[in-house]
């Protein structure tokens, strides 16, 4: 679900800047306004559906069902949405299987830029960790953690492998926070996405729900 602000501002910045990690909220808009909501009902033009050697991806019952079946890269999943958000709240239910893959993980993509050339990934796996991932022109940066540990940190709020994650990303004027099942984990700030894209990424070997 993406909730709008009645009323948003963007400050003129274009200088481009590494995002800065802090642990305080640093959105303080209300949203109010459903901008787009989807309970997966029915197959629609905004997920792609595919059945071949590495994806299966099928709207089923209620959910977007992913299954990477190729074991050696993940794979982006952009929705096709009519505009690009800006100011906004996203929520996403997510859930990443427990019995499948030895070192699965799936999560949500935000301000995506086109062809992939920026935007984020908030990722997580089935050991109760989450990352935070920017890409720039197909170069991956991780934004927590480190290259030893892959970005991965703990994330206790996070639910055991095998049950739902609620994901919310709240976004204004280049600020973002991040919330795990209602509680905050970080916020970081980048002024050069002044709009962008939604989607979901989903690892090798990994199957999710949504």
């Amino acid at each position: 679900m993406i909730y709008r602000a009645k009323i948003t501002y963007w400050v003129a910045l274009c200088i481009l800047l590494a995002p800065s990690m802090v642990l305080s909220q640093r959105v303080r808009v209300r949203f109010e306004l459903l901008s787009f909501s989807d309970n997966f009902d029915a197959p629609s033009e905004r997920w792609s559906t595919e059945a071949n050697a590495d994806n299966l991806f099928v709207i089923q019952d209620g959910e977007y069902i992913l299954h990477r079946k190729n074991n050696t890269s993940p794979f982006l999943v952009i929705a096709g949405l009519n505009e690009e958000i800006s100011s906004c709240r996203f929520v996403a239910s997510l859930k990443v299987e427990k019995n499948i893959g030895s070192d699965p993980f799936a999560g949500v993509l935000f301000m995506m830029q086109p062809q992939a050339s920026g935007g984020f990934l908030i990722e997580l796996n089935r050991k109760k960790e989450y990352r935070i991932r920017q890409i720039n022109s197909g170069v991956y940066k991780y934004l927590t953690g480190n290259s030893k540990n892959g970005g991965w940190v703990k994330c206790e709020p996070a639910n055991d492998a095998g049950l739902n994650n609620i994901i919310e990303i709240r976004t204004a004027d280049g600020s973002f926070d991040l919330y795990i099942n209602d509680s905050y984990l970080v916020s970081f700030y980048e002024p050069s996405y002044k709009t962008g894209n939604i989607g979901l990424v989903i690892g090798p070997d990994t199957r999710a729900r949504l």
